[in-house]
This record gives C-alpha cells, structure tokens and sequence, in this order.
C-alpha cells in the first residue's frame, strides 16, 4: 500500500490525493510537519 505523506494545506499533496483518489488506488494519508525535520523522514 502507498504511503502519503502531506501537508493538509499543501497544494501539491491535494492534487496527488486527487489523483490517487480517481484512479482508485489505495493509500494512507500520514499527516508530517515538515518543519520539524524529523531525522526519520527526512532519512
């Protein structure tokens, strides 16, 4: 299964969720605060 990792108000992570939506395949949306640069996400 996909990962997505986002920004709620991030316009480019919309668009993806749009489009994983319309072509029905299956994700889960991980909400990340990038500002906090996390050394596990940014690994």
């Amino acid at each position: 299964m996909r990962i997505l990792y986002h920004l709620w108000m991030s316009p480019p992570c919309r668009k993806v969720r749009i489009v994983l939506c319309e072509k029905q395949l299956e994700f889960e949306l991980r909400a990340e605060n990038v500002l906090e640069r996390r050394p596990e996400f940014l690994a």
